[in-house]
Formats: C-alpha cells, sequence, structure tokens
C-alpha cells in the first residue's frame, strides 16, 4: 500500500527498495511523477486497470469502453433515450474509457450527449458523492460509471423519494459486492476479476523472463447481468 506522503514524495515501496520482489504489479489512479520513478527503478512492472499510451509499460485494463457500450445499448433496447452518464469523466482512466462507450451507444441511438447529461460523482479529494441537484430534469435513466457510485445514486434517489425502477432504472459497472446488495439489486457489467489477475501475473513473468519482450496492453472484456435496477421504458422522450 502506497499512501499520500509517499506518492507526493516519490517514495519507492520498501519491498521494491530491499530488492525483495521480483517485480510488481501497480493498482490505482498514481500521479506521472510516481509511476515515472517506479519505472526509473528498472524493476520489472504491469499496470493493472490503467492505460496512459505515453507510459511505455505492459498494462492489462477491463474493457471500459464496449462494456459501458453494452450497458447502454441495453438501456436503449429497453426503451430508454434520456440517459445521463454518472461519473467524474476526467477523474481516471478507466472512466474515461467508460464515458466514451457511453458517448458511442448514444451517438449510435442519434441522441445527443450534451454537459447536462453528464453528473459529477466525485469531489476534489476523490470522494464518491452524488449532487441530484445538479440535475436540470430527471431522466429516465442512468449508466452509472461503477457499482460504488450507482450505490450511492440509489440512496440519493431514495431519500428524494424517487422509484428505481419504476420512476427510473439504474445501470452500474463491474460487478462489485454492492451490485448484489442493493435495492434493488444491480443491473451491472461484470468485469473478470480473476481472469485480470492471471493475465496480469503471466504478463509480469513473461516481463521477469524476456526484460526485452515487446510492451503489450491486453483488454480483457467481461459481461452484462441483468438484476432489478431497469425497468423497461415506453416513452419518447430524448
Amino acid at each position: 500500500v502506497v499512501n499520500d506522503t509517499a506518492e507526493q514524495n516519490c517514495q519507492v515501496p520498501r519491498l521494491v527498495q530491499e530488492e525483495r520482489v521480483d517485480g510488481v504489479i501497480v493498482m490505482g489512479n498514481f500521479s506521472k511523477a510516481y509511476r515515472n520513478m517506479l519505472a526509473e527503478t528498472e524493476i520489472p512492472l504491469v499496470v493493472l486497470d490503467a492505460f496512459d499510451a505515453r507510459y511505455h509499460r505492459d498494462s492489462v485494463i477491463s474493457d471500459g469502453y464496449y462494456g459501458m457500450y453494452t450497458m447502454v445499448d441495453y438501456l436503449l433496447q429497453m426503451g430508454h433515450r434520456d440517459i445521463v452518464f454518472v461519473g467524474s469523466v476526467n477523474a481516471t482512466s478507466s472512466i474515461t474509457d467508460r464515458y466514451y462507450g457511453y458517448c458511442r451507444a448514444m451517438r449510435e441511438a442519434s441522441v445527443t450527449v450534451t454537459e447536462d447529461r453528464i453528473l459529477p460523482d466525485r469531489d476534489a479529494e476523490g470522494k464518491v458523492t452524488v449532487s441530484l441537484e445538479r440535475l436540470s430534469k430527471l431522466p429516465t435513466a442512468f449508466a452509472c460509471n461503477c457499482d460504488v457510485t450507482a450505490y450511492v445514486l440509489l440512496n440519493a434517489l431514495k431519500e428524494n423519494g424517487i422509484r428505481v425502477p419504476e420512476d427510473v432504472s439504474v445501470v452500474g459497472f463491474d460487478d462489485y459486492i454492492l451490485a448484489d446488495l442493493a435495492v434493488p439489486s444491480l443491473t451491472t457489467y461484470a468485469i473478470d476479476v480473476d481472469h485480470m489477475a492471471k493475465v496480469s501475473a503471466q504478463q509480469l513473468i513473461r516481463r521477469i523472463q524476456k526484460p526485452e519482450a515487446e510492451v503489450r496492453r491486453i483488454v480483457v472484456s467481461g459481461k452484462l447481468v441483468i438484476r432489478e435496477s431497469v425497468q423497461k421504458h415506453s416513452g419518447n422522450t430524448a
């Protein structure tokens, strides 16, 4: 675990300093300076669930783009057109990918994505928070960038007397434990976490054994999981 102070000061983790590991899998939204510092140690590494074209290192990512495209296309098939994306678009590369997947599905449905169709979900400290007051009107559906955000949104809707899925539909992303615990349970996109972990370990071993091998970016797809948070919409709202 790397705390904020260590990241800001670009401190090398002790296990790496003491050369007690042969390689590392980097998880989390680290600063560019910190990632560059890790790269300079020349220890074999794989970046998990984040991608930056200018950071020339092996990476394993979930298919956020086509995953969210799948989720929004499902909402469209259920009759929804007034769909709001819930996520702070530039907070992480994962959210950015998922936002553009949302945009593609909406564009193919001839629905223009305007600023009022985006509801941020992070405060200045990165904490997940959703304010319905930012909405000019209630859409028929919300496409959330992750299940944690969807869970927070469900609670905010409940506090405002808005029923899910009777009044508005909600989908999440990740198939995190909250998706099944939420009331109603969340329709979401299940990330194949086990496969991502396995592929990351395999790629790291490959990098250790063949330091000069070409850099790989591996995308792991998932699947749509239908639960109770989406209801068919028969209106013509656009």
